[in-house]
């Protein structure tokens, strides 16, 4: 594990806190360069030690364009909601925004199981993700919504997840930063790396309360 500034400590405390790896290794780059703040008890719904982080600022606009710009090492299968992966050194961009923004935006329907938010990636709603067994992968998350707080966590613990699945489907109580919502056109992101060394099923999803109970998450599936 790799850190590259006192940010990216302070971004990984949040993190590697609130994570079950289950063999993952983790490496932080220096895309988030703004600091860490702990909410006291008056933010995010009063709830003590949520990190949140300002992340990179990105235009909106942009952010919308590249909802269809998939790699060339990425097999999007729409009919089946699935993305496979053919490099083993992969960058996943996972936009969160709501249910309705999600359906305009991609002309896709989310799985059945999804009632609320949701992550788009490469223009399918919370698709099956496939990787190759020591695969390298970047993950961008960036936060679309206009009113809410998101992240990307990842998890070998599968659905169905309660209200706080951050403590139910996390190895310990720490908690994972949490981008802003959209501000005056930009929207805020940040990038870290996994590299999966286990064959088998993980999940990403979001660990603000209530977004993983409500369909919030995705397969990811490592293959070989």
């Amino acid at each position: 594990m790799k850190f590259t500034s006192v940010t990216d400590v302070l971004i990984a405390v949040s993190i590697l806190g609130g994570l079950l790896f289950g063999g993952l290794s983790v490496e932080f780059t220096s895309t988030d360069k703004a600091s860490a703040q702990k909410m006291g008890n008056g933010g995010m719904m009063g709830m003590q030690n949520m990190m949140t982080t300002q992340g990179q600022l990105v235009s909106v606009q942009q952010v919308i364009h590249m909802i269809h710009n998939t790699p060339s090492y990425a097999n999007v299968i729409s009919h089946n909601n699935t993305i496979i992966f053919g490099s083993k050194n992969t960058n996943v961009v996972a936009l969160a925004m709501g249910r309705d923004r999600a359906i305009n935006l991609t002309a896709t329907q989310p799985p059945a199981y999804s009632k609320g938010d949701v992550f788009v990636i490469y223009g399918l709603i919370n698709p099956t993700i496939v990787f190759q067994k020591g695969s390298s992968v970047q993950f961008t998350v960036i936060n679309l919504d206009n009113d809410m707080y998101h992240n990307l966590a990842i998890s070998s613990v599968s659905p169905p997840y309660p209200y706080m699945a951050m403590m139910s489907s996390m190895q310990s109580n720490g908690m994972m930063s949490f981008l802003p919502p959209t501000n005056q056109g930009s929207a805020h992101e940040y990038t870290y790396t996994l590299t999966l060394d286990k064959s088998g099923n993980l999940w990403y999803l979001c660990t603000y309360p209530s977004h993983a109970q409500d369909g919030m998450y995705g397969k990811i599936l490592v293959t070989g």
